[in-house]
C-alpha cells in the first residue's frame, strides 16, 4: 500500500511495543526452529510448523477479538491433539 500511496508506512507509536514483542517472538521461533533441526527433530518440527495457520486463528481471536466458528474450534482441538500424538509416538 505504501508504494501506491507514495508515502511512508509508519505504525502508530502506541503499536510499537506490540510490534517489538512480535519481532522478538518471531526471532525466537526462528532460533528454536534452527536448534530443533540441528538436533535432528525435523519430523516433529515439520508437523509443528504446519500449524502456523492455527496460530493465526488463535491470535485473531485473542488480539482482534474475532469470533471463531465451531468448525474452527474443532479444527484447533484436533490439530493440537494430532501434534500431541505425534510427539508421543
Amino acid at each position: 500500500a505504501a508504494p501506491v500511496l507514495r508515502r511512508p508506512l509508519v505504525a502508530p507509536r502506541a503499536a510499537w511495543p506490540l510490534i517489538a514483542v512480535a519481532a522478538l517472538l518471531d526471532m525466537a521461533a526462528n532460533v528454536l526452529f534452527l536448534l530443533a533441526v540441528r538436533q535432528e527433530l525435523l519430523s516433529l518440527v515439520a508437523v509443528i510448523m504446519s500449524l502456523y495457520p492455527a496460530s493465526t486463528i488463535a491470535l485473531a481471536r485473542v488480539v482482534l477479538g474475532e469470533r471463531m466458528a465451531g468448525r474452527q474450534i474443532l479444527g484447533l482441538v484436533l490439530a493440537a491433539g494430532a501434534v500431541g500424538l505425534i510427539a508421543l509416538g
